[in-house]
C-alpha cells in the first residue's frame, strides 16, 4: 500500500508523461480528466497505482 503523498506524486508523473506522449503543451491547460479520456479512447481503461479503476 502506498502512502497518499507517494500515490499523488506517481499520478502527477503519469499525467505529465501522458501529456508528453500526446504532445500537449502545458499552455493548452487540458484537464487531467481530458487526458485520461484520450488515453482510454486509444488504449482502453487503465488501472491506477492503488489498483482502483479510473
Amino acid at each position: 500500500m502506498l502512502c497518499a503523498d507517494t500515490e499523488s506524486r506517481i499520478q502527477a508523473f503519469e499525467q505529465k508523461c501522458l501529456q508528453k506522449l500526446f504532445q500537449i503543451p502545458y499552455t493548452e491547460h487540458r484537464t487531467n480528466e481530458h487526458v485520461r479520456n484520450m488515453t482510454s479512447t486509444l488504449v482502453g481503461p487503465q488501472e491506477s497505482p492503488s489498483g482502483d479503476r479510473q
